[in-house]
């Protein structure tokens, strides 16, 4: 039984816009997990999750570094817990300080020790899910790094709605001609950050490579729109 507590007070009306979305259930789709693999890099992180929390699951729409699985029982899942807050949600040491809103023996078994996430929030004001970064050793998440995730979850967001859009226009084809052609290149440039912050140890050219991520993120959006 899921716990009252991870029910936010809008639950029926967010799982009316999530299953609008036609989304849950649906095979995997190269372009999600695309930024799967990224957010995982840019965040060196084992594990990189979109996930979609339904009534009594969560299912992973991409999975980096988690294979077999594709959904837990939402009392399970942390991304329950995400949904309920609209800025970042995170637990720098889940063997110190776990949730205690979800069953706390399934990160323990998977020695999940680090959990940041960021809502992904509808255009009309629903979370629908969450895209997450597990570690298996305690962290931080610096500013310049909350400030990625919240943009990377802005643009899951926006492809699940343009999905949709496209779905629902009988475009599914040409939509997806259209995503692949804007965003080839900036995960590529992407890709070749992430390979620069693995390099660099300097703090203030840190904050410089992750400012340059977030332009490229916010540019990409802006051309989706």
């Amino acid at each position: 039984m899921v716990n009252p507590l991870l029910l936010p007070a809008n639950e029926a009306e967010r799982l009316l816009a999530l299953r609008g979305y036609r989304i849950v259930g649906t095979a995997r789709e190269k372009l999600f997990d695309q930024v799967a693999l990224i957010t995982a890099r840019l965040f060196q992180t084992p594990l990189a999750l979109v996930s979609l929390v339904e009534e009594k699951e969560v299912w992973f729409k991409a999975a980096q570094g988690l294979t077999d699985v594709d959904r837990l029982p939402r009392q399970n899942s942390l991304c329950s817990a995400a949904i309920l807050n609209d800025h970042l949600t995170i637990f720098e040491d889940l063997q110190r300080h776990p949730c205690e809103l979800v069953n706390s023996e399934v990160a323990e078994q998977l020695n999940l020790r680090f959990y940041a996430a960021q809502s992904l929030t509808t255009s009309d004001g629903h979370n629908i899910g969450a895209l997450c970064i597990i570690d298996h050793t305690p962290r931080t998440l610096p500013a310049p790094e909350r400030a990625v995730l919240a943009q990377l979850a802005q643009l899951v967001t926006l492809l699940i709605e343009l999905r949709a859009s496209a779905i629902e226009a009988g475009m599914a084809p040409a939509y997806w001609r259209t995503v692949e052609q804007v965003t080839t290149q900036p995960l590529r440039q992407l890709l070749i950050v992430t390979n620069r912050l693995r390099r660099t140890e300097s703090r203030i050219a840190r904050e410089q490579l992750w400012q340059t991520v977030l332009g490229i993120i916010a540019e990409t959006s802006q051309k989706l729109s």
